[in-house]
């Protein structure tokens, strides 16, 4: 084992999956299959000590290099990070990875001169050439590389690899090291069975891109590994779409009927599309072997949006959709909708928050809040860059919300709405959003063990559920207050101080609590009926990756 010692720290992204990086641990086992020793780093950002201790890591007496997974949440704590580490002489070099920095990474490289290198190809390729790369005294001896780096005469010169097509099929990687997973105190495990995507949504950095497949029999060598070595029973796919079009029936079937024939005793979740649905099937089999919930990428529910976001869909779709999926098979459906996007009128906004409370979700709080992100490179920015909503100089640390609104009260309301659900009711907020959505789930993983319910849990079960309508229908009302006022005058202030939005804090306040009180009961009543298992594969919703 070569004594160089490559150290791979991340922030988690989702609270709803295991808190590791798939990337990341990919990267460490590929490495580690080359002769290089690695460690993961998960930072906690609810701990404060987290900074401190991942620099003890560090021994100051060999060549160690950095490889640092980024996103548009934690670029500001870990880019300041690695370059204090290479000025203090810690660390040899430096790199990034992961989609972000790739989608950002002159913008990067240019500002920060201490960043040797992004990891622009296959990551795992990447990386071993870095290492490389590294530790070569000849970097000429190098004629490509799949990763962006400097010229060694000329630091401002940041060498691009746009034609690299270097690429391992994903067979013939080793599954990826699961560091995290071993000391996770969930049941949660992140895996793939394909990356990239066939389609062209203009917002999404996957649009495009080559689709690469494991084979149903790796996929399935892996599931048992993690089922019966790591004792994991609740596999969530990451792949863009699990299933896109009929020549993924065949796939999909093997790798359903192979779980069935492992008799794995597993809960699966993964991404679909809502048109054209699945096969019924292949859906059959994928419930067979364990299939428990959907996420569908709805993202808005007026129709010229969803054209410029390149979506087929319309807004009956979703409703077919979710009836087959929820009422026929038994699955909890949870989906990914953009609210607030640059050019949305008041009126459109008014619109999506209507279709939101028609689909029950709108206690999703968090994508009331939060505005369509922008990332470079998809065909979204290249259209807002030409139509002059984004300034061409702005760098990678202002990009992801740097476009202008085009209609100033849609900005307005939609500061105003993440003042009072942000600031004034952050943690209310949070955790009504958090029980509102894993009761679904919980739901459905239950009725897995136990059948049909009895009536006290079921009884439990619809007092959260009566709970969460009335914080909807809450919500729906004030947001329908506040729009109207915008929809009279243009340029209303909104604020959180007035008589409509103390009362509404108030009321939100005492349903937060409501509905925390109820899910506890909930939840105790389950596990005394024998389905603790259930309990614990709902995700936690906490920062830290013990239960």
């Amino acid at each position: 084992m070569n004594q160089i010692k490559i150290h791979l720290p991340f922030f988690r992204t989702l609270y709803s999956q295991s808190a590791s990086s798939l990337t990341i641990a990919s990267i460490a086992a590929y490495l580690e299959k080359n002769g290089y020793r690695t460690e993961q780093y998960l930072f906690d950002r609810s701990n404060l000590r987290t900074v401190g201790r991942f620099i003890s890591k560090f021994s100051l007496i060999q060549c160690e290099i950095v490889i640092a997974k980024v996103n548009y949440q934690d670029h500001h704590i870990i880019i300041p990070l690695l370059e204090e580490l290479k000025k203090r002489k810690y660390a040899n070099k430096v790199a990034l990875c992961g989609p972000y920095a790739i989608q950002n990474f002159r913008s990067i490289m240019s500002t920060h001169k201490l960043i040797d290198a992004v990891l622009v190809g296959q990551p795992e390729i990447a990386a071993l050439e870095f290492v490389q790369y590294c530790t070569s005294s000849n970097e000429h001896c190098f004629k490509e590389f799949s990763f962006a780096y400097r010229s060694s005469d000329n630091e401002d010169l940041i060498i691009d690899p746009l034609k690299i097509k270097k690429t391992i099929a994903l067979d013939d990687l080793p599954f990826p090291k699961r560091s995290v997973e071993l000391i996770e105190e969930t049941t949660h495990v992140n895996l793939e069975a394909s990356r990239g995507c066939h389609f062209n949504c203009s917002f999404c950095h996957h649009s495009k891109t080559n689709v690469n497949y494991r084979s149903p029999e790796n996929v399935v060598k892996e599931i048992v590994y993690l089922n019966k070595v790591l004792g994991k029973t609740l596999f969530i796919f990451n792949d863009s779409c699990f299933w896109a079009n009929p020549l993924d029936n065949e796939r999909i079937l093997k790798i359903a009927n192979g779980i069935i024939r492992e008799a794995l005793d597993i809960r699966i979740c993964i991404y679909l599309r809502i048109k054209p649905l699945i096969p019924i099937d292949v859906l059959e089999a994928l419930v067979k072997a364990g299939l428990v919930r959907v996420f569908l990428g709805v993202e808005s529910g007026i129709n010229r949006i969803q054209h410029a976001f390149n979506k087929v869909t319309q807004n009956d779709d979703f409703i077919t959709a979710r009836n087959l999926f929820e009422k026929d098979f038994n699955l909890n459906v949870h989906i990914g909708f953009i609210t607030i996007e640059h050019s949305s009128t008041i009126i459109e906004v008014e619109q999506n928050v209507d279709y939101l409370m028609q689909i029950e979700k709108l206690f999703r709080i968090g994508i009331l809040v939060e505005p369509m992100r922008l990332i470079p490179n998809t065909a979204l920015f290249v259209r807002l860059l030409n139509e002059g909503i984004i300034d061409r100089t702005l760098n990678y640390n202002e990009i992801t919300y740097g476009y202008r609104f085009m209609h100033c009260e849609t900005s307005a309301f939609l500061l105003g709405i993440q003042e009072i659900f942000r600031l004034r009711l952050g943690r209310e907020a949070y955790r009504f959003e958090y029980y509102s959505t894993v009761v679904g789930l919980l739901n459905v993983l239950t009725k897995k063990i136990l059948g049909e319910l009895n009536f006290e849990i079921e009884n439990h079960f619809q007092r959260v559920y009566t709970i969460r309508k009335q914080g909807m229908l809450l919500i729906y009302n004030y947001l329908k207050y506040k729009i109207s006022k915008f929809k009279i005058e243009s340029s209303y202030v909104f604020s959180i101080n007035d008589f409509e939005s103390i009362e509404f804090q108030k009321k939100f306040k005492q349903l937060s609590i409501e509905i925390e009180i109820a899910y506890g009961f909930l939840v105790a009543e389950v596990e005394r009926n024998g389905a603790s298992r259930a309990v614990k594969e709902t995700y936690t919703g906490m920062e830290g990756i013990y239960a």
